[in-house]
């Protein structure tokens, strides 16, 4: 044992002292040719300890140079090349502090130093190497891509960089697959390559994601709704006082993950049983840094016990339950802090209890503030938007009272920013993420939708998230050029900035608020024939310079976006008039057959109260429509099913007048209640008709039901229905 650690201790003075040798003809100044004629001129060494990080490391180096010039650098080979790129040992510090996450590229003669304060810090390190050297980048999931021409030969200027991230905690909350464990490999790969280093993930995910999220330098969160694992049914004979007093009955049983039931979070013994529960995970878990004490989804189920009445303090009886969640985690923080002084009890402010609380918060609790019902064509911090400023007043409360708070967002988890209408939030970011900064917010992530047939419209949000959360002085220009060069390749990539401006540019004229749960109808207003001809010009344009010079991945990323600008077209547009569209396959469309009935179509009443008829003094055109007015709120629908062919395209489309109050979804089904792309929600139409379109699903199945329901009060009227297909191979790729 000890002849071999002298032996390798010689070996490092030798390769030392070889290296010295080569340093000695390379003067500071001079510039570093990587790549001579196609030949491979530097080395990578790694004098880390290798891990699962290291090796990201060195297989990020050796995939950019492959990109930029076709080579391959040797890696830890008995001679240095000329020049060496040296991956050194992190100096260990917590997870999420500046120190772990600060890297450093320096030159030395002709050594490259990439440095950092983890094994993640130098994976961050390799991949900003990769961007400002080799103009070599990973903007969407999937392999590294270069800006320009392969090229023959790579010199670099001296590089002396330090950099350190504005935000500590940059992540995404993965959806979209609908399949356990709401983790893709290649998207997890994406946030490593982009500096990301967290995911919200859900306890019973932990055993199937933790090793691979760890392997990436991503904490696996779970800061998500948590009460009903917690304590699940199966506790309430041994702890009945756990469970929550409602209408004077203590309650066992809640909904599907414990909707309508929280706990009694003053129960004897609660919080030493949850703090045992975290104890045990940071154990098993030691990569997890904050472990969610997070009450259940929904507003209801809270407990009347005298207890927590007490603790409610000031909230009680206002419907303001803060003061509780906050008083669980902090007695849940107070037992574990002695074993894990560096781990956090994770919270949200949320729902009805996203207003501060009365009482203190421990050190040790991290705060989520949610913000739904925000503006994001505003930025946060701006008080003239009447959205916004409530807001901030309540963030700004929380920031007053915890010492570590993040925000969750939701830039992709609305009908906006999911299927064909990517959510516009891009400028936002950068003009809000270094003033949440300056006021204290330690980090940003968001649901995020990441199946393939939604990264068309995400991968865009995606970026800027990455982007603007490490460097909030990045500005939107900036990060719009950089993710145009390198999605769509130099030469397409003109048109396609101007694509994204002028998309972006005319729903920020012509909408005055975008959020959670905007209906996809209230966007639409926003793109007129003129601007659509616009669009589908200049994906055009891309589409011809990127099929002559651009990558297989690049000229996969212009014709995605070339079939978003046609279901743009499809979704403004007389279906009737366009000429790749079909006939129309449902009967009785405009509901002009008969004034006593309705042939072809058929409805039900699911929950609540509400009158389905045929309306004869409604009618968008003719003189008839459906109509379902609620009685008592709940949801009702019209439905027909059309005959479809597997593998084909189709549109579906229906006018839609709603009354204040109300809302509902045209939903084409097709054997899954988690279709995607065939859902889109519609709210009121202020007394005007609105279309909602599904303008391309692709048939599954011999057979789609199109649901026009109804799920709120008031009454809505559904006319001049199509469902066709559409004659014409939608560029869409999976």
């Amino acid at each position: 044992m000890r002849m071999a650690i002298c032996r390798r201790a010689w070996l490092l003075m030798a390769w030392a002292c070889l290296l010295s040798c080569v340093t000695a003809h390379v003067r500071a100044d001079d510039p570093l040719t990587l790549v001579e004629d196609g030949q491979s001129k530097v080395s990578i060494h790694v004098q880390a300890g290798r891990s699962p990080l290291i090796d990201r490391a060195v297989q990020a180096l050796l995939e950019a140079f492959a990109a930029a010039s076709g080579t391959q650098p040797a890696v830890d080979p008995a001679a240095p090349a000329t020049y060496q790129i040296i991956l050194h040992q992190p100096t260990p510090a917590p997870m999420f502090s500046l120190e772990a996450q600060r890297i450093e590229i320096r030159t030395d003669g002709s050594v490259i130093h990439l440095q950092g304060g983890s094994d993640a810090a130098i994976l961050w390190a390799a991949t900003t190497f990769a961007r400002k050297a080799l103009n070599v980048g990973w903007p969407i999931n999937g392999p590294a891509q270069r800006i320009g021409e392969l090229r023959k030969t790579i010199a670099i200027a001296p590089i002396n960089l330090t950099e350190e991230p504005g935000l500590l905690r940059r992540g995404m909350h993965m959806l979209g697959s609908h399949q356990d464990p709401q983790f893709d490999h290649v998207t997890g790969d994406w946030m490593a390559q982009n500096r990301m280093n967290m995911k919200l993930t859900h306890q019973f995910h932990f055993p199937r994601v933790y090793e691979a999220l760890a392997a990436r330098g991503i904490e696996p969160n779970t800061n998500v709704h948590s009460y009903f694992w917690l304590v699940p049914s199966e506790l309430y004979d041994q702890h009945p006082q756990w469970f929550p007093i409602i209408k004077g009955q203590r309650v066992r049983k809640a909904g599907h993950g414990g909707v309508g039931m929280q706990l009694t979070v003053s129960g004897e013994g609660l919080a030493d049983h949850i703090a045992a529960i975290a104890r045990q995970w940071f154990r098993k878990y030691p990569h997890m840094q904050t472990f969610g004490v997070f009450p259940n989804d929904g507003r209801e189920g809270w407990s009347e016990d005298p207890g927590d009445l007490e603790i409610d303090g000031p909230q009680r009886g206002t419907g303001v339950y803060s003061n509780r969640v906050v008083w669980l985690a902090n007695e849940v923080a107070k037992r574990i802090a002695d074993e894990f002084p560096d781990k956090y009890i994770g919270i949200s402010a949320y729902a009805n209890y996203r207003e501060p609380p009365t009482i203190d918060i421990h050190p040790n609790v991290l705060v989520s503030f949610t913000t739904m019902r925000r503006n994001y064509l505003r930025s946060i911090t701006d008080e003239t938007d009447e959205d916004n400023r409530e807001l901030m007043a309540l963030l700004k409360a929380w920031l007053a009272k915890a010492k570590h708070v993040e925000l969750y967002e939701y830039y992709s988890s609305a009908d906006v920013g999911i299927g064909y209408l990517p959510m516009p939030v891009w400028r936002t970011m950068t003009q809000e993420y270094a003033q949440l900064k300056a006021l204290g917010v330690e980090g940003v992530y968001s649901e995020m939708m990441v199946a393939s047939s939604y990264l068309p419209t995400t991968s865009i949000t995606m970026y800027f998230l990455a982007r603007a959360s490490w460097d909030p002085s990045a500005t939107f220009e900036e990060i719009l050029e950089d993710y145009c060069q390198l999605t769509y390749g130099a030469a397409a990539a003109p048109a396609m900035k101007e694509y994204w401006l002028t998309y972006e540019g005319a729903i920020r004229s012509k909408v005055k608020s975008l959020g959670f749960g905007t209906p996809v109808t209230d966007v639409l207003k926003a793109l007129d024939g003129a601007t659509i001809t616009r669009l589908r010009k200049l994906v055009e344009q891309a589409w011809v310079a990127v099929e002559k010079t651009g990558s297989p991945e690049q000229i996969k990323a212009v014709s995605n976006q070339r079939a978003l600008s046609l279901k743009m077209e499809i979704a403004v547009s007389d279906p009737a008039k366009l000429p790749y569209v079909g006939k129309n396959l449902l009967h009785n469309p405009g509901m002009e057959e008969s004034t006593t009935n309705v042939p072809g179509w058929f409805s039900n009443v699911n929950q609540g109260k509400y009158e389905t008829v045929l309306d004869r003094h409604m009618a968008r055109t003719g003189r008839h429509s459906l109509r379902i007015t609620a009685k008592e709120k709940g949801w009702a629908r019209w439905m027909q099913t059309v005959p479809t062919t597997p593998g084909k395209t189709y549109l579906f489309a229906v006018w839609v007048k709603a009354s204040q109050g109300a809302q509902g979804l045209v939903w084409a089904h097709q054997g899954s209640a988690t279709t995607e792309g065939a859902i889109l929600k519609f709210g009121p139409t202020q007394g005007q008709w609105r279309r909602v379109v599904i303008p391309a699903l692709k048939a599954k199945s011999d057979s789609i039901t199109l649901f026009l329901e109804h799920r709120g009060e008031g009454t809505v009227h559904f006319d001049d229905v199509y469902a066709a297909e559409i004659q014409l191979i939608i560029p869409l790729h999976d």
